[in-house]
């Protein structure tokens, strides 16, 4: 799912009001920056130190869990990678008109 993330992360760039955070739960830390070498990542970029614990604190069952949050700090949670895209892309609608 993180080159179909990606491409749309591009596609939203231009607006402002959103704003992306990836977790990642590499457990070695130069394997994290490696990949973020590697690749060419839009929005935050950030490393759990441990896992069980973000997890926990997040309420995942699972990765990849995507979050979608609105300015109150309300979220939801979707394992599900396209009905997140889809959710997203809805509430941009909404929020538009």
């Amino acid at each position: 799912d993180q080159p179909k993330l990606e491409d749309l992360k591009r596609k939203l760039a231009v607006d402002t009001s959103l704003q992306f955070v990836d977790v990642s739960f590499d457990d070695v830390d130069t394997e994290w920056q490696n990949y973020l070498v590697k690749h060419t990542l839009q929005g935050l970029q950030l490393r759990a130190l441990d896992q069980h614990t973000t997890s926990r604190a997040l309420d995942f069952s699972g990765i990849p869990m995507h979050l979608i949050s609105d300015t109150e700090g309300y979220y939801q949670k979707i394992a599900s990678f396209e009905e997140a895209k889809l959710l997203l892309l809805e509430s941009l609608d909404s929020y538009e008109e």
